[in-house]
């Protein structure tokens, strides 16, 4: 299992020592794929916690590889929608039962559980991020902080919805929660 996301992903797959010039990656979006400019090693590091849709090899050296998304954001977005899913059932049961709506902490984020006693079935689950995540996501802000990339491109690839914060308010994904 891979230290970028708990999955055979990218960075598990590529060959050790990858020479970058035999190596093709393509972004699928929309039903379309696009080619990854890759120039350097290093070039390889934003994508490690994407799951290939298709990887091939062909024993020379020579791979390729077809991505769609970032599975640490993929899974988060799927538990997220799942837990908040389940919270909104039970409180809309609890208020068709007219019962107080108690769900239990340990197994829903303590966050979800307060938005939707606080609004309801318009409760969402944006700008919450749970905390095995943000633990892939350190990782990979670390792997290409040794690598020497800026700040500014970490937090483009890793914490994509804190660019304007850290622009802003001075956000440090070192130390900051996110």
């Amino acid at each position: 299992m891979s230290k970028f996301c708990g999955k055979c992903d990218l960075y598990d797959g590529l060959p050790e020592n990858p020479d970058i010039n035999k190596i093709r990656l393509f972004i699928e979006k929309n039903g379309r794929s696009y080619p990854i400019k890759l120039e350097e090693p290093r070039d390889l590091i934003p994508y490690y916690p994407y799951v290939p849709s298709l990887r091939t090899g062909d024993g020379q050296g020579h791979w390729c590889a077809w991505l769609t998304d970032s599975y640490i954001d993929r899974e988060e977005k799927e538990l997220l929608k799942c837990q908040m899913e389940y919270l909104i059932r039970e409180y809309k049961k609890s208020k068709r039962n007219k019962t107080p709506f108690l769900p239990d902490s340990k197994w829903y984020d303590v966050r979800l559980i307060e938005r939707v006693k606080e609004k309801g079935e318009k409760a969402t689950a944006e700008g919450i991020h749970l905390s095995m995540q943000n633990y892939y996501r350190k990782e990979l802000a670390q792997e290409m902080e040794k690598n020497g990339y800026e700040d500014m491109d970490i937090i483009k690839w890793v914490y994509p919805d804190m660019w304007v914060t850290k622009l802003t308010s001075g956000w440090d994904w070192r130390t900051d929660e996110y």
